[in-house]
């Protein structure tokens, strides 16, 4: 079973898949119900996450508050995105 840390990273590379590195609240909702998550995971998000309170957490936030690096997570998403793309290719 994963760590929540992973959890929480697999969830945020997940919902930023525009490449924007931000989620905004709406794409938190959005996530949760496609998931069939508890709603209360999106304030719970937010309240952990979004240092500036406007309701969107930025890449830099988000490591932030996990104590990553966000040039290791832009790595990570890069790396998921290659395997995804060659995945579907074959």
């Amino acid at each position: 079973m994963a760590s929540t840390m992973e959890q929480f990273i697999t969830a945020y590379l997940t919902i930023y898949r525009d490449g924007d590195e931000v989620v905004d609240k709406k794409e938190l909702i959005d996530y949760c119900r496609k998931e069939k998550l508890d709603m209360k995971m999106v304030d719970t998000w937010l309240s952990h996450f979004d240092v500036d309170k406007d309701n969107r957490i930025t890449l830099e936030e988000f490591c932030r508050g996990l104590g990553l690096k966000a040039n290791e997570m832009r790595i990570e998403r890069n790396h998921i995105t290659h395997t995804q793309s060659t995945f579907t290719a074959n």
